[in-house]
């Protein structure tokens, strides 16, 4: 099976295609050898997880978070110059780095929390720290090691199926037909309770939980802002590319959905579309390598002030009223509700007993598009709600937390499943970063293909949080229907006798 819909005009036509056979027989070799070896070791015991305990001094914890965060900014930074294109990966990674930052304002956003729970998020600190930076060292050297490898190999991408004018053709159509559908869903929910979450003032989380009571329209609704990023980030180049006879309805079609989006107060899709906008626009302009470092330095700064801004918008709008707005919105992201994923991380380990989870909350991941009556048990098995449940909280009061990257395989398999989560994710983003420098090499002009490759990245992040799994059926769903409407479309036009 090979990356779908990639091209190469390269001419060594005896070099195989890149495809995912590689990979997948890589990790499945490494994951044999690791089982036998996880059964005799005992690590799937509380015994065997507490013997890894760590011992660091608060002085050593900060320079790790220092070096880990910096390296997260700027590992991505060097490749994305070199490139001349920011792209899902990379940004994913920057992200990290700035979630690790939160570790300096953790004394602050845990002390909201109360005495008791400040005490368990200190408690639980130096493993939810260790146990990240443990992945992200294991992450980045496979990552490393296997791009090399695949650029060494001379691996080319599979030839498009079809002209890349024709697929783009039939894509825009497919594009605002979506959109359409997609304001539809967004808007339901809001229209079958009366709730507008972010105008909901300072009850905006309570807000929230009255716009989704309806079962019925709940899946439709994140059906709806999983697709919302693919949307908003396509018609947003083929925007620009038409801007001389710059296309109104277009233009339209996606403020409606991006301001519907707002409005329901739900911010991930609208990072996520930032993402993929970003991505998706830096690969048609191919822009001189110094403007990438300001670039993307600018582009984390608007994404961060954007998390705070929002924040502020839904919860506290009187603190944008009383100072500088921008200042506020940057406090905010870390002294607010917002880059909290390593104290709420922190919190759980301190409530943990050490008995591992053995997958649960990954079958909840894999069971979370279908419906509850078919699987009773998939509201147990969610990971948000798994630890609010941990720290002692109502689990129908709250979202969810969130336990950073590598929190969840360590709950559920120790430090074999932060190893092998770091091994898969370090090889499936080794295998999309050169496919995407490929392209980038050889030709980015079809916005069909570029599509492709930005939503396969976006489909791994879900692997890291299974909270996150509906969005990764949603895209898996796209590709079908990308497939059948537009790529199969275009190649039968093309080939009418059968590809020859």
């Amino acid at each position: 099976m090979t990356i779908p819909s990639f091209s190469s005009s390269s001419p060594e036509i005896s070099c195989p295609y890149l495809n995912w056979i590689r990979p997948v027989l890589f990790l499945a070799a490494g994951l044999g050898l690791l089982l036998p070896v996880i059964l005799w070791a005992s690590w799937m015991e509380p015994e065997g997880l507490l013997r890894f305990s760590p011992g660091w001094n608060n002085l050593f914890l900060g320079l790790a978070v220092t070096f880990f965060a910096i390296l997260l900014l700027l590992a991505p930074l060097v490749w994305m110059t070199i490139w001349r294109s920011l792209d899902v990966i990379g940004l994913t990674l920057a992200h990290q780095g700035l979630i690790l930052l939160g570790y300096f304002f953790i004394e602050r956003t845990a002390a909201s929390l109360g005495v008791a729970e400040w005490a368990a998020v200190q408690e639980g600190l130096p493993w939810i720290v260790m146990i990240n930076l443990v992945g992200f060292s294991i992450l980045l050297c496979v990552l490393a090691v296997s791009y090399v490898w695949d650029r060494k190999q001379g691996y080319r991408l599979k030839p498009l199926s079809a002209p890349a004018e024709d697929l783009d053709r039939r894509l825009i159509p497919f594009l605002r037909i979506l959109a359409v559908i997609l304001c539809g869903l967004i808007v339901l929910p809001m229209c079958m309770t009366g709730a507008l979450p972010m105008i909901g003032g300072g009850e905006g989380e309570d807000v929230r939980y009255q716009m989704l009571s309806s079962s019925s329209s709940r899946p439709l609704y994140h059906f709806a802002t999983g697709l919302v990023p693919v949307v908003a980030g396509a018609l947003s180049v083929s925007i620009l590319r038409r801007w001389r006879r710059f296309p109104v309805h277009d233009g339209v079609l996606l403020l409606l959905m991006t301001g519907l989006q707002v409005v329901s107060g739900n911010r991930l899709p609208l990072a996520i579309a930032l993402f993929m906008t970003v991505t998706l626009v830096t690969m048609q302009s191919r822009l001189p390598r110094w403007v990438f470092p300001p670039l993307y330095t600018l582009f984390l700064t608007f994404f961060m002030f954007l998390g705070g801004f929002s924040s502020l918008m839904r919860t506290d709008r009187e603190r944008l009223r009383e100072g500088d707005p921008f200042l506020a919105s940057l406090g905010e992201v870390y002294l607010g509700n917002n880059v909290i994923d390593l104290r709420d991380g922190a919190w759980v380990m301190g409530h943990w007993d050490f008995e591992p989870l053995l997958g649960q909350t990954y079958l909840g991941g894999l069971v979370a598009m279908a419906p509850s009556g078919l699987f009773p048990k998939k509201h147990d098995w969610h990971l948000g709600l798994t630890a609010v449940r941990m720290v002692g909280m109502d689990d129908q009061a709250h979202f969810g937390l969130r336990i950073t990257f590598f929190g969840e395989a360590f709950l559920n398999f120790g430090w074999p499943g932060v190893a092998a989560l770091a091994v898969l994710m370090g090889t499936l983003w080794a295998t999309l970063l050169r496919a995407f420098h490929l392209i980038l090499r050889d030709d980015p002009g079809c916005l069909t293909r570029n599509l492709q490759v930005v939503v396969l990245m976006q489909m791994c992040n879900p692997l890291t949080n299974t909270s996150d799994a509906f969005t990764f059926w949603t895209l898996l769903i796209f590709l079908v229907m990308l497939w059948l409407a537009v790529v199969r479309q275009a190649r039968i036009a093309a080939y009418p006798q059968g590809v020859p």
